[in-house]
């Protein structure tokens, strides 16, 4: 199986509860007129990968999003982007036309890609040394209750990520740092991730140090294979261990970013970027 995967049929069906029925209803009009759109949350995952061929790519990028659908139904709707602004195309329900879309949506005419048979077209069995990267979302509009989805895997570096944007409006449980820790764990079912941080832009301005560009940022929530970090953290962080490594988190609920949150941010930073975790 692709990047360790595990059982995709098996596990929990994610969040939030069954007895809420948001899943009948039309995500466009859920939003008030009156609602205040929040800062947006970026969620950053980072995971070793195989190079892939165009095929196996598909085949990874259809069971993460089809995965997803368990978890919330706002991911129940699946547009793919591709590279141009005319490439917007509704992913059936049944999927029937994702494998069909999606190869189109990652041919890069730039990349010299490699086959078996040493011919230059871009074919299922195809290798780029860059891998292949597509992105899907509900809607191209923010105030719709937008979501997007960014995966990338496949190429010569042995890195993939899966990138989320969260919905900026109504959904309230994605500014709760429990429902992100599900989603991420949620995510281990089909692949075994390595790093990831939930972020906010003012966060992010922030903290960041720019003479030190860790790959790994210290957001609103982490997560890490590596269970030793939790021994370096200060004694007040929340944190929890798991059977897939540790999760640390700076506040329950995601909101403003006070002078404190930033002061502990950085601290954390400063600490684990000497030791070499955020690298």
């Amino acid at each position: 199986m692709l990047l360790d995967a595990k059982d995709w049929s098996s596990g929990p069906k994610g969040w939030p509860p069954k007895d809420q029925d948001w899943a009948s209803k039309n995500v466009a009009d859920i939003a008030r007129k009156d609602e205040v759109m929040k800062e947006k949350i970026e969620i950053i995952t980072r995971f070793n990968s195989p190079i892939m061929t165009a095929k196996e790519y598909i085949d990874f990028s259809r069971s993460i999003i089809q995965h997803l659908k368990d978890f919330h139904p706002i991911f129940e709707t699946v547009y793919s982007w591709g590279a141009q602004a005319t490439s917007w195309t509704e992913i059936e329900k049944d999927f029937s036309n994702f494998d069909s879309t999606v190869f189109q949506h990652i041919y890069d005419r730039e990349i010299n890609y490699k086959n078996p048979n040493s011919e230059k077209e871009f074919l299922p069995e195809s290798i780029s040394w860059a891998g292949f990267s597509n992105a899907y979302s509900n809607t191209k509009k923010a105030k719709d209750i937008k979501y997007s989805v960014s995966v990338g895997a496949g190429g010569e570096d042995g890195l993939g990520f899966i990138n989320f944007q969260l919905p900026q409006l109504h959904f309230e449980e994605f500014y709760h740092s429990e429902t992100i820790k599900s989603l991420i764990q949620h995510l281990f079912q089909v692949v075994n991730i390595g790093t990831a941080y939930a972020i906010t832009e003012n966060l992010f301005d922030q903290i960041v140090d720019f003479e030190k560009p860790y790959d790994v940022q210290v957001g609103w929530l982490n997560f890490f294979t590596n269970k030793k970090i939790l021994m370096n953290l200060p004694g007040d962080i929340s944190k929890e261990l798991t059977g897939d490594g540790c999760f640390f988190w700076l506040a329950e609920t995601i909101g403003n970013c006070s002078a404190e949150t930033v002061k502990t941010a950085t601290k954390i930073r400063d600490i684990l970027g000497e030791l070499g975790y955020l690298d």
